[in-house]
């Protein structure tokens, strides 16, 4: 376990609203208003304010003066606390918790688990590496002296416990994998109902082209060739009658259907309305 100095850190409580919380986090914690006494508007590291509109306010208060607005509004919903040196087994399960800590997660109850479930284990990794660091010198004191004095069980426990913080940072790990995954599906098929509305009236009035564009193809094929030398039309075209006739019906079809089409009036489908459309362009040029 290394001895070098303890670094500050802000433990800050999850019931603090997320926005405030980020800005407190922004703020060297040794600029944070203290935990007791009273809060001056304007702290001694700001600087003093400018007396002249020309010379602005010091770098370091422009930088921290929401944060430090923000702890202010929440003094009693964080914690300045020295952070324990991790050692190298350690510092892996520091690691998952900062990532876990930073993850987006939109849905505002699994936010706000998370929040929660991150703050809860911070402090006892924290305690775990104190204690462990105790434990490690009173060992190390007692072989010098009797090992029967110490006994094994504090490492025991401690390994036990080590393994229990192990396993709730994976289960939080799981849990924040399968809200992501829930939310990339629902993401998913919001933008499939959005592109599926989108494309609905777009694929309908192609279809409506095209079956008029299959209609004027089907009645110009079935008028036949304007050269009288070349042969008229196969059985299975004149069975039905001649082309002069197929038209003909064709057309009286055609009218029928754009006459009944105007007799519903305004309760017609826009669909239909569109084919009408298209079939009376057709039929006046016939």
């Amino acid at each position: 376990m290394s001895h070098a100095k303890d670094v500050l850190h802000v433990l800050i409580d999850p019931l603090v609203p997320a926005e405030d919380a980020a800005l407190i986090a922004g703020v060297p914690p040794e600029l944070l208003p203290p935990p007791e006494g009273p809060v001056p508007d304007r702290p001694g590291w700001a600087g003093r304010p400018p007396k002249r509109r020309e010379r602005g306010d010091s770098y370091r208060w422009l930088c921290y003066q929401d944060g430090y607005r923000a702890a202010a509004r929440h003094r009693g919903g964080y914690r300045i606390v020295a952070a324990p040196s991790l050692t190298q087994e350690l510092k892996p399960y520091q690691d998952s918790l900062d990532t876990l800590a930073a993850t987006t997660v939109t849905d505002e109850m699994a936010r706000a688990a998370v929040r929660d479930e991150v703050w809860a284990l911070t402090q006892l990794l924290w305690s775990y590496a104190g204690l462990a660091a105790r434990v490690t010198a009173l060992e190390e004191q007692a072989e010098s002296i009797d090992a029967d004095m110490v006994s094994s069980t504090p490492s025991q426990t401690l390994d036990a416990a080590r393994s229990a913080i192990a396993d709730r940072i994976g289960r939080l790990e799981r849990f924040v994998q399968n809200v992501q995954e829930a939310q990339q599906a629902e993401r998913a098929a919001a933008e499939h109902e959005e592109q599926r509305v989108f494309l609905r009236p777009l694929l309908r009035d192609q279809a409506v082209q095209c079956g008029s564009e299959a209609l004027d193809l089907l009645a110009r094929a079935s008028v036949g060739s304007l050269a009288p030398h070349l042969p008229g039309p196969s059985p299975e075209v004149g069975a039905s009658g001649s082309p002069h006739d197929s038209l003909r019906m064709l057309r009286q079809r055609a009218d029928d259907l754009v006459e009944r089409v105007h007799a519903l009036g305004a309760g017609a489908p826009s669909e239909l309305v569109a084919a009408a459309r298209h079939l009376n362009v057709w039929l006046k040029r016939r």
